[in-house]
C-alpha cells in the first residue's frame, strides 16, 4: 500500500516473470536433455557399428575363399580355417554389443536371425557346391547390410540435422556397406574365375 507506482508496475512484472521463468526454464532443459539423448543414440548406433563392419568384411572374405576352394584350388583351405575362426570371434563381440544396445536400438530379434544364419553358413559341409555356397553367402552378407540401415533408423544418424554429418552417417551406414559389397562381390567372382580355370561368357 505504502509502495510508489513505479515500485508498484515493477512489483507486479516481476510476479508475472516468475512463472514465465520457470516455464522457459524447464523448456530449456528439456531441449538440452533431447539434444544429448540424440547424441547418445547416435553413439550407440556407432559403437554397434564397428564390430558389425568387422563382421561383414569377414563373411566377404569367406566368400572369397571358399568359391576359390570349391572351385578347386585347395590351397584356400587353411585361409578358409582361419576367417571361420575370425567370424565366431566377430559373432562375440555382436553379441556383446547387442545385449548392451536392445533396449535403446531394438536390434536383438535380428541379430539372432543373422548369428543364427552366419552359425548355419559356418557349419557347411565341405561336399557343398560352389554355387550354393556362393548362394548362403550372399544371403548373409545381404542381411547384414540391411541390419546396418535398421541400425541408422534406430540410432538416428540417418536423421541428423547437421548436414555435414548427415551425410557422413548416411555414406558409414548406407552407401559404405553398399558399396563394399558391390566391390566384394567383384573380387568374388574374379576369385571363383581364376580358381576354376574355366572361362565362360557369364564369367
Amino acid at each position: 500500500r505504502n509502495l510508489k507506482v513505479w515500485q508498484k508496475l515493477v512489483l507486479m512484472g516481476a510476479v508475472f516473470m516468475l512463472p514465465f521463468a520457470a516455464v522457459a526454464s524447464k523448456l530449456y532443459s528439456s531441449i538440452n536433455e533431447m539434444g544429448v539423448e540424440f547424441a547418445r543414440q547416435e553413439v550407440r548406433g556407432l559403437d554397434y557399428h564397428a564390430p558389425l563392419a568387422r563382421l561383414l568384411r569377414s563373411v566377404q572374405r569367406h566368400r572369397d575363399m571358399m568359391s576359390a576352394q570349391l572351385s578347386g584350388d585347395q590351397s584356400f583351405r587353411e585361409d578358409v580355417d582361419k576367417v571361420v575362426v575370425e567370424i565366431e570371434g566377430h559373432l562375440q563381440a555382436v553379441d556383446v554389443i547387442d545385449r548392451d544396445s536392445d533396449a535403446a536400438l531394438h536390434t536383438s530379434k535380428r541379430w539372432a536371425s543373422l548369428r543364427a544364419a552366419c552359425r548355419d553358413l559356418l557349419a557347411l559341409p565341405s561336399t557343398i557346391s560352389a554355387g550354393e555356397s556362393l548362394r548362403r553367402d550372399n544371403a548373409v552378407i545381404d542381411d547384414t547390410v540391411g541390419l546396418f540401415s535398421a541400425i541408422g533408423d534406430s540410432s538416428g544418424l540417418t536423421l541428423d540435422s547437421s548436414i555435414d554429418s548427415y551425410y557422413l552417417a548416411n555414406f558409414l551406414v548406407l552407401k559404405g556397406p553398399e558399396l563394399t559389397e558391390v566391390l566384394s562381390q567383384a573380387r568374388a567372382g574374379g576369385t571363383r574365375w581364376l580358381a576354376g580355370g574355366r572361362r565362360t561368357p557369364d564369367d
